[in-house]
Formats: structure tokens, sequence, C-alpha cells
């Protein structure tokens, strides 16, 4: 089975960004959410793509793990949606897409 990703970009409000790291740190340590060790998932990153712009980025065994994992990270998107920006009407607060690894070194 190929690996598979999934890419959720997000738009920080200027006055919630402490909030929003120490959210995702609380949540490494705990080991549970978007940023805990969930079951098949490889790696994650978060990465920092403007002043308030950052994409949670997520490697898995398959894209059953991540199905399986979807439940538990909209929960824990929900815990910090209050420090996002709308993205834009259509979209929200986030921007995910998911997809299989086709080239990997």
């Amino acid at each position: 089975m190929a690996k598979f990703v999934n890419v959720v970009r997000y738009v920080v409000k200027a006055d919630c960004h402490d909030e929003f790291i120490e959210l995702h740190s609380s949540s490494i340590e705990r080991g549970d959410g978007l940023y805990g060790q969930l079951d098949g998932m490889l790696s994650q990153f978060l990465i920092k793509t403007g002043d308030y712009s950052y994409c949670f980025v997520a490697i898995w065994e398959s894209e059953r793990s991540l199905v399986q994992a979807r439940t538990l990270m909209i929960e824990s998107l929900n815990s910090m949606r209050h420090t996002l920006e709308e993205i834009t009407p259509e979209l929200g607060v986030t921007d995910p897409v998911s997809g299989p690894v086709i080239l990997e070194q």
C-alpha cells in the first residue's frame, strides 16, 4: 500500500498567534489530536508559510490510516478553530488536500 499525505492550510488571527502555537505544542506533549501521534501517522510538520499563515503536513502509512484518524483530527481542529481566520466563504478556516505519495526519495 502506498503512503498517503494530507496538507491543511491555515491563516491565524493576528491576536491569536501565540495561542495557536501553544495549542499545537500542548497537543504534541499530550500525544493526542491533530499534532499528537495518531495510529498510522509516520511523521508530521507544522510549516510557517507567511506572517500568519501555516500548513500542517502529515505522512500516513495508508489512506485508511488517515480516514480512521479523521474524526480525532477534526475534534482537535475544532479546539483551535477560534484562532483561525476565514480563508474564503467557500473554504472556511482550512484549505485541506490529501493524496497518495507518487514519488519519494
